[in-house]
């Protein structure tokens, strides 16, 4: 899991009316998972192949703290949603 996109400006994060907007996303196993398009009137959850031109992953010029805090939240978010989704199955079978 990677968490990509980059928070400041530039050519990179999310493209959107015309601009690019600083902007993180998740990716993992060749997919983009983003919670949070809806910012920028999409949908509010957007999982798309790696590659879709709206996203360009960029550098995130935070201090060393907060990138390792990111990458902290975002594992435990994604080990909170593979376990949501192994109960769900346990459920339906």
């Amino acid at each position: 899991m990677l968490i990509a996109g980059s928070p400041s400006e530039g050519p990179q994060g999310f493209w959107f009316e015309g601009a690019w907007h600083g902007h993180a996303w998740v990716e993992c196993d060749g997919w983009i998972v983003d919670v949070t398009a809806d910012q920028f009137d999409a949908p509010p959850v957007i999982v798309t192949p790696v590659g879709d031109s709206r996203y360009r992953v960029g550098v995130d010029a935070a201090e060393p703290e907060f990138l390792a805090r990111r990458q902290r939240v975002a594992a435990a978010l994604m080990a909170q949603w593979n376990e949501r989704m192994k109960e769900g199955m346990h459920h339906e079978t």
